[in-house]
């Protein structure tokens, strides 16, 4: 169940919070645990990373959910697929390369969006692969960021509608609340203050950012875009 985004993290949060909330409705006594990056990749395998995909399976939708990003294969068969505006991709890429130093802290966005590696040109091929190149026996849920973030409830409804199991309306408004961008930098701060495997690594960038984060340089390649 792999599901392939411009916005991983948030849609990896409200998956595992899913989880999360399933398994305390089923389980009323247990302990409430917090949904934080550990937590996440309990329950969602990330198959960039070196590390083994999760045992588990999902009681929502059966199965592992892998999050990759990925072009479209012939093993991608139930996926959920979200799309974001591309001048805002790729004004969020760019700031996270330059982060990790995998890009010239010197490189100009203008000129990012202009590399063969990880610009438009690629960010125009992964799409295309998902809605040219797909099978039309996979059933892919194409979801867009802008709607995610206007009607979360509705669009993880939408989801659970075409690939989960029945869910209380209670499940529902806990995982949309455990996964609000308030939460997911409360969640991540903990992290990078108390996991000694995440602070050398990942103590100079956030993967959540402010609602407004890369919004200014993101207008600033519109014409790039447009082109």
């Amino acid at each position: 169940f792999p599901v392939t985004i411009w916005g991983v993290t948030w849609v990896s949060t409200l998956l595992a919070s899913l989880e999360e909330a399933h398994g305390q409705a089923r389980q009323p006594n247990q302990f409430p645990t917090p949904v934080g990056w550990g937590i996440i990749l309990r329950y969602v395998s990330d198959d960039s990373i070196q590390v083994p995909l999760t045992p588990y399976r999902s009681r929502v939708f059966g199965g592992r959910i892998i999050k990759t990003h990925a072009l479209w294969s012939e093993h991608h068969q139930r996926c959920i697929y979200l799309y974001r505006h591309p001048a805002r991709v790729m004004a969020s890429y760019w700031l996270m390369l330059k982060s990790y130093g995998q890009i010239d802290k010197s490189m100009k966005l203008e000129e990012f969006c202009l590399h063969k590696i990880y610009g438009l040109q690629a960010w125009r091929a992964h799409v295309n692969s998902w809605i040219y190149k797909s099978s039309p026996g996979s059933v892919i849920c194409f979801l867009s960021y802008e709607n995610l973030v206007a009607d979360t409830a509705g669009c993880l409804q939408k989801i659970i509608n075409l690939f989960g199991t029945r869910l209380t309306n209670n499940c529902l408004k806990k995982a949309v609340k455990a996964s609000s961008r308030a939460n997911m930098i409360q969640a991540e701060a903990f992290v990078h203050n108390t996991d000694i495997r995440h602070i050398e690594k990942h103590s100079k960038y956030n993967f959540v950012g402010q609602e407004k984060r890369g919004l200014e340089d993101a207008n600033s390649i519109s014409s790039l875009v447009k082109a």
